[in-house]
């Protein structure tokens, strides 16, 4: 994660994405926006992470919709 230049508070950002039948992460969404650089490293981390393992439910492969909050904090 890389700290946005122009931020200098704290927050949540919280974004949405489907994680598909092949386990790959699309439609990635901000839901919660804290500022526009936030919003931005929080779709490129998004973009960047390895395949999941693909949801399931009655033993058959489904497209599954998360939603995870990201913390930007500064630790003291």
């Amino acid at each position: 994660l890389r700290w946005p230049k122009m931020f200098d508070g704290e927050g949540k950002v919280i974004a949405s994405f489907i994680v598909n039948k092949s386990g790959k992460v699309e439609n990635i969404k901000i839901e919660k926006s804290l500022c526009i650089e936030c919003d931005k490293e929080v779709i490129r981390i998004l973009s960047l992470m390895p395949d999941w393992e693909p949801g399931e439910y009655n033993e058959r492969i489904v497209n599954v919709l998360i939603y995870l909050p990201i913390y930007f904090r500064v630790e003291k």
